[in-house]
């Protein structure tokens, strides 16, 4: 993570532990304030622990530890006295202790030398601002889908197979809208491939599902072709211009609860773009997480362009929607 962006991080988490230590003022304060005998509890702790710690100064080992085995009776009894007190004005027994946001970390962003998931959530979330991963129409909500732009009447598909482009859209909302409702008990990755020809609404509805997800708190990357290989040359080959957040915004193409990858087929494709893509289809098919891939692209122009792996993943982990019919940007 570069040192800037995990500055960033580094700032919400010291947020939080600003917070965190204010709301324990906070609630230190009121505990004062109603139980006064709480403070004279505490009061009487401190006085033993100095007085014990002045005495042992001068005595031997074995009576310095008598001493501290008696200060400890004499603590635990005050500080089950100070629970009690707690318990019986309607307080729980860990009122008291420091608050965090972060139950694995305490808010410090590692456990055991790991960055702990509360800051790859708090990456993703900063992440969701930069612009390269918000490529969806803000404005796609699912009742904003419309099938009357989609004919009713039947039209040859790539297949030569006659299609009507209002079922084939219909039968596609409804996916889009059941993956939304299971998405939180899915646990094997449902992905789709979006097809059809230029103005289908195929951005759209990938965008109805991005936005729907995110409102529920989700990640997502929403992405076009182009900035994502594009942001993965320039971290692979370290290029002059590279932005300092394209290697953390590479891992988050890796582990963003949802990634859509829009209009795949429009960049300049070669061996690079081609390794790329099966590398983070595979990764994600293999970490069980959900990818949408929208395209212009048939499955045989998929094959030709990125070769016979890309073809079998689509068809074997994909589920595919396809789009057909007049350019909706003709009908507005």
């Amino acid at each position: 993570m570069d040192n800037s962006f995990y500055n960033a991080v580094m700032r919400v988490l010291d947020d939080r532990r600003s917070a965190n230590r204010r709301e324990n003022a906070r609630r230190r304060a009121e505990i004062s304030a109603k139980i006064p005998e709480f403070d004279e509890v505490d009061h009487e702790i401190s006085s033993l622990s100095v007085k014990t710690a002045k005495k042992i100064i001068l005595m031997k080992d074995e009576e310095a530890k008598r001493e501290e085995a008696d200060l400890e009776k004499k603590i635990n009894l005050l500080s089950a006295k100070k629970i009690s007190l707690l318990k019986a004005n309607g307080y729980p027994e860990n009122y008291l202790s420091p608050v965090h946001t972060c139950p694995y970390c305490d808010d410090t962003g590692y456990v055991d030398g790991k960055k702990c998931v509360c800051m790859k959530q708090i990456s993703a979330k900063l992440l969701m601002n930069d612009k390269r991963v918000k490529a969806m129409p803000e404005d796609a909500t699912f009742d904003r889908f419309r099938l009357d732009f989609y004919a009713d009447t039947p039209v040859l598909n790539e297949f030569g197979t006659e299609k009507i482009p209002r079922d084939l859209a219909r039968d596609g909302l409804l996916k889009a809208k059941d993956f939304v409702a299971g998405f939180e008990t899915d646990k094997d990755g449902r992905s789709f491939f979006i097809h059809g020809s230029t103005g289908t609404g195929k951005t759209f509805l990938a965008g109805c599902i991005a936005n729907a997800l995110i409102n529920n708190g989700y990640s997502v990357a929403f992405v076009t072709a182009f900035n994502f290989f594009d942001t993965l040359e320039k971290y692979a080959f370290k290029k002059k211009d590279s932005d300092e957040v394209d290697s953390t915004l590479s891992d988050f193409f890796l582990d963003c609860d949802l990634l859509v990858l829009d209009d795949l087929g429009t960049e300049l494709t070669n061996s690079f773009t081609a390794s790329r893509l099966f590398t983070y289809m595979n990764e994600r098919i293999t970490q069980k997480k959900s990818t949408i891939i929208s395209s212009n692209l048939n499955l045989k122009q998929i094959r030709d362009t990125y070769g016979e792996r890309i073809l079998s993943r689509i068809m074997g982990s994909y589920e595919a929607i396809s789009l057909i019919g007049r350019d909706i940007r003709r009908q507005l």
